[in-house]
């Protein structure tokens, strides 16, 4: 048994990308080979990582169901740190912001302070805040939500901001 107090639980890494970028993702699937090539340049376990970005017709929450392989397995959410700090003992905790440490560290275990900001226009249900997504996250000519690097309840949601200005993104781990 481990700190989940749930036998079988497993670990998903989660990280803040090292990298910032504008608005101008590619479209989500480009802003999840982001966090995918940056897990693998880190060495970070698994296959594939998820930004956990969302537009009116694609949500976080959509993506994340159809890639994990049991989204009811009990899973802890770690931090890619030396220490693999839990960040969420569970998903639904780590949806929510119950957040057992800031989520503020990038693939390396790097203490994220360059950018306050992630591109997220994801509501912690992980369903689509609003229409703000950079154009479908293929623009710098709009506005798009970003939620707070480290914040606790304003993780994902905190406010609008130009495409134009830089924002890092939420990477989460799928699968074993």
């Amino acid at each position: 048994m481990n700190d989940t107090g749930r036998p079988d639980a497993c670990a998903r890494h989660v990280f803040v990308s090292s990298t910032t970028t504008y608005g101008d993702l590619g479209g989500i699937a480009k802003a999840d080979k982001v966090c995918t090539s940056l897990a693998k340049e880190a060495n970070l376990p698994g296959a594939l990582y998820l930004a956990w970005i969302s537009t009116p017709t694609n949500h976080a929450i959509t993506r994340y169901l159809q890639q994990e392989s049991d989204p009811n397995k009990p899973c802890k959410y770690v931090l890619a740190d030396e220490d693999q700090t839990t960040l969420s003992l569970t998903w639904e905790d780590f949806r929510v912001g119950k957040h057992e440490a800031p989520f503020n560290r990038d693939e390396y275990g790097v203490e994220v302070n360059d950018s306050p900001f992630a591109w997220t226009n994801t509501k912690p249900d992980g369903t689509a805040k609003s229409t703000n997504d950079c154009d479908s996250w293929t623009t710098d000519g709009s506005y798009g939500e970003v939620g707070l690097v480290g914040g606790k309840e304003k993780w994902s949601v905190l406010s609008v901001q130009s495409c134009g200005a830089p924002a890092h993104l939420y990477c989460i781990q799928m699968g074993d």
